[in-house]
């Protein structure tokens, strides 16, 4: 059985929107992190730990996620997820306002909590919407990502620019990504739709016996070699990205002496050349299959990464963000995109990737704060490029599907 063209279409709308949305929270409040930092007297050691214990949030989250959505929907779980991160950065701005760390501390454990859930929930939904729309969507589906983030970097830019109180900023985005991705969400598939996608012997009983069957799927998508070193893969890659959102507005100001709103603008650079990657990774995976892309753009984040680094100007670093973001475009969408050839286990590959990747968070933001605190920002995020050779290294694990139809795709070819 299939879904029904309309509906399949709706949702592949609806899953760009709630990237779109994701990507504009991440990024708006990303932007005001310097803002953040210096209305608490936070040092880069301090930061670190922070974003440490904040982790814990998703690590309650991103296991459980793959269940989740099989037992409620991705309907219900990706409003639940927005939910929790809504209050996460309103928690987090009265604990700036008040100079509160502990408050603080505990918006970001929310944050990352629903960040966890919200984030596995709307990628478990793009591998089973390129399921239903039989072709592959996910990279263009994840370049909406950036598209938001892009925004909320300009938006975040502007409003440092006119002097928006922090308070009005981060509660007027709870309340907007509250209605816009609440809204969106209810376009998902429906767990008959995802039901539908299923051979008919893959099909669950429903009620606890569809409960221990979302688990067994998840027990065996961590028993999956291939499986486990793509997510390697895409931890490897992600913590390139992960050191943009958190580290190069940071980066940009202590070492390159640019203002908020200026190194805002850097962020938003290196989101377009993420987003215009991702745009064109189609026709560039057609043209020189996933591995090969891969190591190319891993390689360029290597360079990128060592430019910001030790940048005798702050013209070559902005090269050096270039290719950066070049580099980090293309490890998530190309490896959700190769666990997602199987519609009966794409919630329990991705859950796993997404516990792999987002586990990074608990080595990389306070190891670089630690080192930052020594050699400062932008020194320490020459770190980062060490991580990359081990995904130039697992990069051929993604498939080289160049002349295979997405009906025809069998998982470990």
């Amino acid at each position: 059985m299939s879904v029904p063209y309309s509906r399949a279409h709706a949702a592949l709308r609806a899953t760009g929107i709630v990237y779109v949305c994701l990507g504009f929270g991440t990024s708006a409040w990303l932007s005001r992190l310097p803002d953040v930092r210096d209305d608490l007297g936070l040092t880069p050691a301090t930061i670190g730990t922070m974003l440490l214990i904040a982790s814990l949030g998703s690590l309650l989250t991103l296991p459980t996620s793959g269940p989740i959505v099989t037992k409620i929907g991705a309907r219900a779980s990706g409003r639940i997820g927005v939910l929790i991160w809504a209050l996460g950065i309103v928690c987090a701005g009265i604990g700036a306002l008040n100079v509160s760390i502990p408050l603080a501390t505990i918006g970001l454990v929310l944050l990352a909590a629903g960040n966890g859930l919200w984030g596995a929930t709307m990628n478990i939904e793009a591998g089973l919407v390129q399921a239903a729309v039989r072709r592959t969507v996910v990279p263009i589906i994840q370049a909406m990502y950036a598209v938001g983030m892009l925004g909320g970097a300009l938006l975040g830019a502007l409003a440092a620019q006119m002097g928006l109180p922090l308070g009005a900023h981060l509660f007027g985005l709870a309340a907007l990504e509250l209605l816009a991705c609440g809204t969106a969400v209810g376009f998902y598939l429906t767990k008959d739709e995802v039901a539908a996608l299923a051979p008919a012997q893959d099909k669950g009983d429903g009620g606890e016996a569809s409960s221990n069957k979302a688990k067994g799927l998840t027990r065996i998508a961590w028993r999956e070699k291939q499986t486990v070193l793509i997510a390697l893969m895409v931890m490897s890659a992600g913590l390139v990205e992960g050191a943009a959102n958190d580290w190069l507005n940071l980066s940009m100001v202590d070492g390159y002496g640019y203002s908020t709103a200026a190194a805002s603008a850097a962020f938003a650079f290196f989101l377009l050349m993420m987003t215009i990657v991702r745009f064109a990774s189609p026709r560039l995976e057609a043209r020189l299959g996933s591995p090969m892309l891969l190591r190319i753009t891993f390689t360029g984040a290597v360079v990128g990464l060592l430019l910001v680094a030790f940048a005798p100007h702050h013209l070559f670093a902005v090269a050096g963000i270039a290719l950066w973001g070049i580099g980090s475009a293309l490890g998530f969408p190309l490896g959700i995109s190769a666990l997602s050839v199987d519609p009966v286990m794409t919630p329990a590959r991705v859950s796993v990737l997404s516990t792999v990747n987002y586990g990074a968070a608990l080595i990389g933001p306070p190891l670089l704060g630690l080192i930052a605190d020594h050699i400062g920002y932008h020194r320490a995020l020459a770190f980062v490029a060490l991580p990359v050779l081990v995904a130039i290294v697992l990069d051929g694990q993604v498939p080289d599907r160049r002349g295979t139809r997405r009906t025809d795709l069998v998982f470990g070819d």
